[in-house]
């Protein structure tokens, strides 16, 4: 019985340290935008880590995405969190917000910035 209560107990604990761990190693906002013209992909990875999504435009425009818990989500992004051990934050959040950089020939070109979109009930996603 020992055994049993102390390998749920490993399994929950496991489970809340992968939960709260976070792909982006800093938040951004619409002050972020501005300054990202002409940097290199290196650069933008080095500042935001690694995108939540990379593709590439028909017309070969290199895109990288970037997802985080929308801060002003409201009442429902913390609940979700805690009853999911937060697993369910970030990209997965029932609000996000999502920053798209745009390459051209190695460096940005432009960045889009849009706040509180439906994340994990929005049809389609």
């Amino acid at each position: 019985m020992k055994r049993v209560v102390c390998v749920i107990a490993f399994m929950f604990l496991a489970v809340t340290v992968i939960g709260c761990a976070s792909t982006s190693s800093s938040r951004f906002g619409t002050s972020s935008v501005s300054g990202i013209e002409g940097k290199t992909e290196e650069a933008i990875i080095a500042q935001f880590g690694n995108p939540f999504k990379k593709y590439t435009t028909s017309d070969g425009i290199k895109v990288m995405e970037y997802r985080q818990s929308a801060e002003e989500g409201g009442a429902f992004n913390t609940i979700m969190a805690i009853a999911s051990y937060g697993m369910l934050s970030g990209q997965n959040s029932a609000y996000v917000d999502i920053m798209k950089i745009y390459f051209k020939e190695g460096r940005a070109t432009k960045a889009t910035f849009e706040e509180k979109v439906q994340g994990m009930f929005n049809p389609g996603m």
